[in-house]
């Protein structure tokens, strides 16, 4: 009976730990990450770091080195002094590394369409649009985007002939979006070595990175 109730208090415990670490995690997600002034992050998020200053920081927050093979992985590397807390080097880097592509799965557009779609917003970041069209507060849209939703939504339901499509609030139908989507789920099966290059922090380039567009995790 009395390691019974030991275990019983060591679960009860793990519970209560985990809300509280959910808890703190939720307060972080207010702060504006696209806003912030990085040291080694221009206004584009592209990395400017020095091999030696990369590695002293990988090293002092015990990233694996020889792991980071990408810009993705690279992101969390260069922001890790940035913060007190992981949980806010998480958050910002998801919300950095977000892309049109991500964004136009999302819409069931093309990435060209989302880019135009976040230029008639004035959002120089993707994850900006995202924001915006995530909204359970729709009266933060105007009328083209309310349209747009309303045409989203029966398209949808017509590929998947879920009814419930029709009464999700707007973060539970993105999301069904996102994984019923057709073409991200072409890209993804067609997708095999994009992700296995070599390092590519300092690439001119790799603010675009297909493997965290395409495969639904987040």
């Amino acid at each position: 009976m009395k390691q019974f109730l030991i275990i019983v208090i060591a679960i009860i415990s793990s519970i209560n730990g985990n809300a509280q670490i959910e808890e703190e995690y939720k307060r972080y997600l207010d702060y504006d990450y696209l806003n912030h002034n990085y040291k080694y992050l221009d206004s584009n998020f592209k990395i400017n770091i020095s091999n030696e200053e990369f590695q002293n920081l990988a090293r002092k927050h015990n990233f694996y080195i020889d792991r980071i093979k990408t810009y993705r992985d690279s992101i969390p590397v260069v922001i890790s002094d940035e913060f007190d807390h992981k949980g806010q080097v998480h958050i910002a880097s998801i919300r950095i590394k977000f892309t049109w592509l991500r964004a136009s799965y999302y819409l069931w557009i093309s990435e060209e369409a989302a880019k135009e779609l976040g230029t008639r917003y004035n959002f120089k970041y993707p994850y900006r649009l995202y924001e915006y069209f995530r909204s359970n507060d729709i009266s933060i849209w105007d009328d083209y985007m309310k349209n747009f939703m309303i045409e989203l939504r029966n398209k949808v339901y017509e590929y998947t002939n879920d009814f419930s499509v029709l009464i999700m609030n707007t973060k539970e139908f993105t999301t069904f979006a996102l994984v019923n989507n057709p073409q991200r789920i072409k890209d993804y099966e067609s997708l095999t070595n994009v992700c296995k290059e070599e390092n590519c922090c300092q690439s001119k380039d790799s603010n675009k990175e297909p493997c965290d567009s395409v495969i639904v995790s987040k």
